[in-house]
């Protein structure tokens, strides 16, 4: 498997730098977003992103000049677990078994919903916890 494969990469334009972080916004485009008749359709979006890339002593950079971001792939699963397979798992099992335990439907998908929430709750506020995980780093680029 090449390099290239095993690594997430978006390109951006450095916006801030402080002493501990680099402020890089990249665009995060749809599927679609290549497509020619982009302009008259309303499922095509574009949204601009702010990353805080942590300053690292080989990489100097200024304001203003084009970056990529560079994330391991394996860590880009990592995020999909945590933030969509895990809550759904939690969902199933909660919807699949509190009937079965004699519990109302209505009351089943409220504690179901409860649930998920507050297992959102928790990874709110793991947040710095889990950032320090998800390491993004600066790659320069020649273009």
């Amino acid at each position: 498997m090449s390099k290239r494969a095993e690594e997430i990469r978006h390109s951006g334009i450095v916006k801030e730098i402080t002493p501990s972080t680099i402020v890089v916004e990249i665009e995060g485009k749809s599927a679609c977003s290549q497509c020619h008749a982009k302009g008259a359709c309303a499922a095509s979006e574009s949204k601009i992103k702010r990353i805080d890339v942590r300053r690292t002593p080989n990489v100097e950079v200024e304001v203003g000049e084009r970056v990529e971001v560079v994330l391991k792939a394996s860590l880009g699963l990592k995020a999909v677990f945590i933030s969509y397979v895990l809550p759904l798992i939690i969902l199933l099992i909660l919807l699949l078994t509190l009937p079965n335990m004699g519990v109302s439907e209505l009351l089943t998908g409220l504690i179901s919903l409860l649930a998920v929430g507050g297992y959102f709750v928790v990874i709110y506020l793991l947040r710095k916890r889990l950032a320090a995980q998800f390491d993004f780093v600066i790659a320069k680029t020649n273009y």
